[in-house]
């Protein structure tokens, strides 16, 4: 293997990345994320997952530390238990993980 072709390879797509889904570079912290930073982890979430019907909207205009704020019930009100349950075990993932980097990829 030449050394163009190792490079090419390694700067390609991660194996089983299609060209169409993108990583979502955040804060490690959540409670550190803009709306937009909400919007993508929300995205992300919903197509790494395969989520469905859930009401977006209410997260349009949140930020991280809202977001944080968020219980069951508050998440319940938008979506299935399987989602909120989903949802809450990757946010409080994040929340607690020991390795906290200045970002985090999801």
């Amino acid at each position: 293997m030449s050394y163009s072709t190792y490079m090419d390879e390694k700067n390609g797509p991660p194996p089983n990345m299609t060209t169409n889904e993108r990583r979502v570079i955040v804060p490690a912290d959540p409670t550190l994320w803009t709306q937009d930073h909400v919007r993508q982890w929300l995205e992300w979430a919903i197509k790494e997952y395969g989520l469905m019907e859930i009401d977006t909207t209410i997260f349009q205009n949140m930020d991280g530390k809202e977001l944080c704020k968020m219980n069951k019930d508050d998440f319940l009100r938008t979506t299935s238990l399987y989602n909120t349950e989903v949802l809450l075990s990757h946010l409080s993932y994040l929340r607690e993980s020991e390795y906290c980097p200045d970002s985090a990829l999801v």
